[in-house]
């Protein structure tokens, strides 16, 4: 009976520590800001030169940090990391390459697990999917927009199209 019980403490204490070190490790990578979660990322995939703008997800969950990063000349190619909230505060989670910031790309988007990141050209005011109205991040200096939308079912992309408003609410041509 000795050795059920001390088999059992041994256990018990053994998955308390592995609990508490998860959640230490846990509130190690938690930062007070999404940008600060970017900031003190290990090994990045891609270089960060200049943040652009941060987007929230409605329950402020989840963020999206857009930033310029270069693949063959500096700030030419747009990335974004997605940060997500915990109890402790803003940890890092995914980073995806959107990609080049040329007019060619107008159109073009990524995504998934309920989000899409794409192009949009500069006379863009507005991009709508179904009932979802998409954020735009301005572009410095490029003739580009970025546009997000975050809060998608799996299948809402597939069964919509994307539309592309100017100023006035009129329809652009889909690219």
């Amino acid at each position: 009976m000795k050795k059920v019980i001390i088999s059992i403490v041994t256990v018990l204490i053994l998955t308390i520590g592995v609990y508490v070190s998860l959640d230490v490790n846990k509130k190690n990578n938690s930062f007070a800001t999404p940008k600060e979660a970017l900031n003190n990322m290990e090994e990045p995939n891609f270089e960060i030169l200049e943040v652009i703008d941060t987007k929230f997800s409605e329950d402020k969950n989840v963020s999206y940090v857009f930033f310029y990063s270069e693949v063959d000349k500096p700030k030419n190619y747009l990335t974004a990391a997605i940060i997500t909230k915990n109890k402790y505060g803003w940890k890092f989670a995914e980073m995806v390459g959107v990609g080049d910031i040329a007019v060619g790309n107008a159109g073009n988007s990524t995504g998934h697990d309920g989000y899409r990141i794409g192009f949009a050209a500069s006379e863009v005011a507005k991009v709508q999917l179904g009932i979802h109205n998409a954020d735009i991040i301005p572009l410095e200096d490029k003739k580009m927009k970025a546009w997000l939308l975050h809060g998608l079912s799996s299948d809402e992309f597939e069964k919509n199209e994307l539309q592309f408003l100017n100023e006035e609410g009129k329809r652009l041509k889909s690219y």
